[in-house]
């Protein structure tokens, strides 16, 4: 088990899951623009501002952000995150999204 979902301190779960780490998380693509490419699912292995991109049992595939809405498994609990949400550089993206978060609360 990934040590960082496991501890307290760093619980990732499904309403703070875009705050985190994407990297080496599960992801399936449940929300497509291209519908050809819907039920896409396989392990985080990159992300850029832009785009994520999963290991997949036919090999690696770039998923771009603004098109998708993604289910993460996070060792029990899923969190759907919207791609237009993330869409920032993932050192970018934490402070980002909490300052989104912030204003609209």
């Amino acid at each position: 088990m990934n040590k960082m979902i496991s501890q307290k301190k760093y619980c990732i779960h499904a309403q703070n899951a875009a705050l985190h780490e994407l990297i080496g998380l599960h992801a399936h693509v449940i929300g497509r623009e291209d519908t050809n490419k819907l039920d896409l699912q396989g392990r985080i292995v990159n992300e850029t501002q832009y785009t994520l991109e999963l290991e997949t049992p036919g090999g690696p595939k770039t998923v771009p952000k603004k098109e998708v809405l993604l289910d993460l498994d996070l060792h029990g609990e899923h969190a759907h995150v919207n791609g237009k949400d993330i869409c920032f550089r993932p050192e970018d993206r934490t402070k980002e999204v909490a300052r989104k978060r912030k204003v609209g609360a």
